[in-house]
């Protein structure tokens, strides 16, 4: 009833709009808004800000009082959107007031100081507001294509220089609190014999906000509620709590529960230590839920082209791996699969301050390429395979690690190479079977828009491990928008030559419309051998459907 009832409210304040482009928020940083016409809006939403054009009555009024904007912009698409986020469609007073013929921009801009109209139409907002010049050649405004960059955050988040936070932008914050949040149902089922029902099965609410104290103090919060009828528990998970402070313009401070994510790869880590959940990847969660969250102090320093970031986790948090509360797990102590939770826990729960980690990011632009070192300090997040009776619990041993990355633009596509070296502390000769051993990781990743609306990414990542066999990985995403890209479908796999294993992960999600967007997927595995990564779960293959209400 409730969500009947809501289709209804929603109907009555709901228009129809062209939106001609839009960006994840995180990447506004690198784009700016170029000579849109006057019945155009800037619309900021939870997760990406998009430049729509009318309100209409109706799609098919919508799509005729727009045709000639359809021209200009071939990538525009007609969508559904609260009447309420245009301010006054007809005369709105901070709308881009240019003729309908969109006017070339220079490529070579001087960006303004503060946000304001320029005599060449050109709205930008300066580097200390949050967003830098776009060296376009022949692009209009944001990218709304299935392109360059949307991929980066499509699981797990990069935190490059080029990357946009949101407190950064204080344009259109007020002092209060501006709550917004979702409520989800996903199912799924395991495709094989198992001892659970469900692969998941679970309600969530997720609230969101931010109390603006002033222009250099802001307290986040994001929280969930849930129940998880797989594991028949219902809790509380506080994702973000966390104190944001600037005591000086080129200093920022962020203490709290925060996520903290680095490096260059596409679910694919060399240089960043956060903790991460491989279990929410492998049963179809959003894929936020990827990232888990560190109780840190976080020091992010902007100084002209250089940017230096420190972390120090107050107390270690380990990766989610899968365990057999869940899921059919490799026991290497029996040489079988165990569930019902017969099997160790991977979860890590020392006092504050007794297992702190420590990192420090340098990061340097130039020519449009980024350039980042990375130092980390703490254990690794990774447990070893085996077991260390009689606690029955994995171990995490001492970490040291150093490497460095570069990524930028390399023909039509966004190229990255990131090398880091890993030296386990805890046991430098390699004799130890329990400690993992010293590694040196490389990774080589291209990514490329295709053709319209489809795009390709490939990354290779090879470990060159002391006293062991070396490792090689291979992963390939594809993307693909329909349906004036309401409909998006994604393939991610996952594919070890050496291990001889495989995870193919499968998504289908269709917006239909600004609140509602209903989710589909799978997830299978498959391995050669049962003591590999993916080997490991390789009979926890599963199917899901989901569906979420945004507020």
């Amino acid at each position: 009833m409730v969500m009947i009832s809501s289709l209804f409210a929603a109907d009555t304040d709901s228009c129809y709009s062209l939106q001609v482009s839009s960006v994840n928020n995180k990447h506004l940083r690198e784009f700016h808004i170029k000579s849109y016409p006057e019945v155009c809006e800037i619309v900021y939403l939870t997760k990406m800000t998009a430049v729509r054009c009318g309100c209409y009555e109706s799609f098919e009024e919508a799509q005729t009082k727009s045709e000639g904007l359809m021209t200009k912009f071939p990538n525009a698409l007609i969508v559904s959107s609260y009447k309420r986020r245009f301010k006054n469609p007809k005369n709105p007073k901070n709308q881009i007031k240019v003729p309908v013929k969109v006017t070339e921009v220079k490529e070579e801009v001087q960006v303004p100081s503060k946000l304001k109209i320029e005599d060449n139409k050109l709205l930008m907002i300066d580097e200390e507001e949050g967003f830098s010049e776009l060296e376009s050649k022949g692009e209009e405004g944001f990218s709304d294509t299935a392109g360059i960059g949307e991929n980066f955050d499509m699981a797990f988040d990069n935190d490059s220089l080029s990357m946009y936070e949101d407190e950064h932008v204080k344009a259109q914050e007020e002092k209060g609190l501006d709550i917004h949040g979702f409520a989800e149902y996903r199912v799924g089922s395991f495709t094989q014999s198992h001892f659970k029902d469900y692969s998941i099965n679970e309600v969530r609410v997720q609230a969101s906000t931010k109390y603006i104290i002033d222009d250099n103090k802001f307290f986040a919060f994001k929280g969930d509620v849930y129940h998880d009828e797989v594991l028949n528990e219902t809790d509380i998970e506080i994702r973000e709590a966390y104190l944001f402070l600037r005591p000086h313009n080129d200093i920022d401070i962020k203490l709290g529960r925060q996520i903290v994510l680095w490096g260059t790869g596409d679910m694919v880590y060399v240089s960043d230590f956060s903790p991460k959940s491989w279990t929410s990847g492998f049963i179809g969660r959003e894929d936020e839920y990827g990232k888990l969250p560190s109780d840190s102090l976080r020091v992010n320093g902007y100084f002209g082209e250089h940017h230096f970031d420190f972390v120090s986790n107050l107390r270690f948090r380990p990766d989610e791996t899968p365990t057999s509360d869940r899921f059919l797990v490799y026991d290497p102590l029996t040489g079988g699969f165990i569930g019902n939770g017969n099997g160790p826990d991977n979860v890590y729960d020392d006092g504050w301050f007794e297992d702190m980690t420590f990192a420090l990011r340098y990061a340097y632009e130039y020519n449009g390429y980024e350039f980042n070192a990375y130092v980390y300090n703490g254990y690794w997040t990774i447990p070893s395979q085996y077991l260390l009776p009689p606690s029955n619990n994995y171990t995490y041993s001492g970490l040291n690690a150093y490497g460095g990355s570069v990524q930028g633009n390399l023909g039509k596509g966004i190229a990255n190479v990131e090398v880091a070296y890993y030296d386990s502390k805890d046991d430098r000769s390699g004799d130890d079977p329990l400690i993992n051993n010293s590694l040196l990781r490389t990774l080589v990743g291209y990514e490329q828009e295709v053709t319209t609306n489809f795009s390709a990414g490939v990354q290779a990542m090879y470990d060159v491990i002391e006293k062991e066999s070396n490792y090689q990985l291979y992963t390939l995403r594809l993307t693909r928008f329909l349906l004036q890209q309401t409909l998006k479908l994604s393939s991610f796999t996952y594919y070890s030559s050496t291990a001889d294993d495989m995870f193919w992960k499968l998504n289908l999600d269709y917006q239909y419309s600004d609140e509602w967007t209903v989710y589909t997927g799978a997830n299978f595995f498959s391995g050669k051998n049962n003591d590999t990564f993916f080997g490991a779960v390789q009979d926890n293959s599963n199917v899901f459907v989901g569906l979420r209400y945004n507020y």
